[in-house]
C-alpha cells in the first residue's frame, strides 16, 4: 500500500510539524513508521484480518489501502498531544529541579522520569497501540499534576509511591517468569495499564482516571482500578508449570 506519510505531515499545523520533531524516534521519518504500523494494526483488525488466502488477502488489502490516510491522520494527532504532554511533564521536572532542589524530592522526581520512559520512546505509538493513547495523554496528565502538587504532599506521594512500586514489582517478576513461547494472557498485560491508570488515583487524586474492564469481558462495565483489582489480576494470572 502506498505510503500516506508525507501527504499528512504537509497537511498539519506548523506547531504540530515541530512537536512531531521533538520524539524521542530521532526523526519525523521514524515517528511516522511508528504511527502507520499503528494504524495499519487496528485497521487490519477492524477489516476481520489476518488473511489466509489469497482472495481475503486482496480483500483485506483494499480495505487496509482506503483507510489509511485518513485514520493514520487521525493517530498522528494523537500522537502529537501525547507528545506535546509529555512536553510539559518534563518542563516541570525541569523546572522543578531547579527551584526545589531538595534530595526528599528526588525519588518522586526519578519514578516521574521512569515513567515518562516507560510511555513515550522510540516505537511506543505501535507498542501501545493506536487505541490507547488517548489514555497515555492521560497518564502524562496526571504525572504534570502530581508534580505541581508535590511540594505539599511528599511524606504522602512517598507512602503512595512505596505502594505503587510494590505491585509494579509484582507485575514485573510475573512477566519475567512467564515461560518463553507461552502466550501471556490478557488479563496479566492489561495490569500493565491498570497500574497506570492506578497513579492517577494515587497520585493526582482520581483527576481522569477511567475505569477498567475485564479482558475476558470486553463489553461488560468498566469498574474503578484499585490495588486490590490489580493483586486479584496478578493472582488470578498463575505462571504455568
Amino acid at each position: 500500500v502506498p505510503s500516506p506519510a508525507r501527504k499528512i505531515v504537509g497537511s498539519l499545523p506548523t506547531a504540530a510539524q515541530l512537536t512531531l520533531a521533538t520524539a524521542p524516534h530521532g526523526s519525523v521519518d521514524r515517528v511516522l513508521e511508528d504511527t502507520l504500523a499503528a494504524t495499519i494494526d487496528v485497521l487490519v483488525e477492524v477489516a476481520g484480518g489476518p488473511a489466509w488466502d489469497e482472495a481475503g488477502f486482496a480483500a483485506l488489502r483494499a480495505s487496509v489501502a482506503e483507510r489509511l490516510a485518513p485514520s493514520a491522520k487521525k493517530v498522528l494527532a494523537q500522537v502529537v498531544r501525547v507528545l506535546d504532554a509529555e512536553r510539559a511533564v518534563r518542563s516541570r521536572l525541569e523546572r522543578f529541579a531547579a527551584t526545589v532542589p531538595h534530595p526528599a524530592f528526588e525519588a518522586a522526581q526519578r519514578d516521574v522520569t521512569a515513567q515518562l520512559g516507560r510511555l513515550v520512546h522510540p516505537g511506543f505509538v505501535t507498542e501501545v497501540g493506536a487505541r490507547r493513547l488517548p489514555d497515555v495523554v492521560r497518564w502524562l496528565d496526571a504525572a504534570a499534576v502530581r508534580l505541581d502538587r508535590l511540594p505539599d504532599a511528599r511524606a504522602t506521594d512517598t507512602d503512595r509511591m512505596q505502594a505503587v512500586h510494590e505491585l509494579e514489582r509484582a507485575y514485573a517478576a510475573r512477566i519475567q517468569a512467564w515461560p518463553a513461547g507461552r502466550p501471556v494472557p490478557a488479563r496479566l498485560t492489561e495490569v500493565r495499564w491498570m497500574l497506570e491508570e492506578l497513579r492517577i488515583v494515587q497520585f493526582a487524586g482520581g483527576q481522569g482516571a477511567k475505569g477498567v474492564r475485564d479482558p475476558g469481558r470486553p463489553d461488560g462495565p468498566a469498574k474503578p482500578v484499585s490495588s486490590k483489582r490489580i493483586r486479584k489480576a496478578l493472582d488470578e494470572s498463575p505462571v504455568p508449570a
